[in-house]
């Protein structure tokens, strides 16, 4: 376990869950980091018996508290990188880019506890990888129009009267050779 650096153990609602043997089986803490702001904290997570669905019973219990019992409009939680899907599915979203801590890749989560409020930044996410999606779905459509011009190119005695121009060394020497790959074009279409 950790000591209490930071001071906040003794203000702060820890929550447990024991396992048949009667030992801690899970435990996190919840505490009110900024009560202007209406801010809770979870923090301190740790699960010692995994895959029984623990954490996710605690990390539910944690939100709870701190709604009910804090009256917090926003809940603020620094997480492993690798627990970020863990953390989503309680309707947590990234607020900061990857930090270390303690040599460990962390970053920022925060859930919105006011509908409304939430409702707005789900609807900014939801237009944002909208206009991405469909950026990238005119690129795909750009790389598909471009991919066939070059298979027409490449299965065309163009490409062969070009192919054996270089062969011969007619071409100048700094010239780029991709398209002059045999192979080229198959492997551009396999990637």
């Amino acid at each position: 376990m950790y000591q209490d650096l930071d001071d906040k153990d003794q203000n702060a609602i820890h929550v447990f869950c024991w396992n048949e043997e009667g030992r801690v089986a899970a435990c996190l803490r919840v505490f009110m980091k900024d009560e202007v702001a209406g801010v809770a904290q979870i923090g301190r997570v740790v699960t010692l018996e995994h895959g029984k669905g623990l954490g996710g019973i605690l990390l539910h219990k944690a939100v709870e508290i701190a709604r009910d019992h804090y009256r917090a409009n926003k809940i603020y939680l620094e997480a492993q990188q690798y627990a970020i899907g863990y953390y989503g599915k309680e309707g947590f979203i990234v607020t900061s880019e990857p930090f270390l801590e303690d040599g460990i890749p962390h970053v920022q989560m925060e859930l919105e506890l006011d509908r409304v409020t939430r409702i707005r930044k789900m609807e900014a996410i939801y237009d944002r990888v909208k206009a991405e999606n469909e950026k990238a779905q005119q690129n795909v459509e750009n790389i598909q129009k471009d991919l066939v011009s070059l298979k027409a190119y490449y299965t065309s005695s163009l490409w062969k009267e070009d192919f054996a121009a270089d062969e011969e060394g007619q071409l100048p020497a700094d010239l780029k050779r991709g398209v002059l790959s045999e192979d080229g074009i198959y492997n551009l279409i396999e990637e």
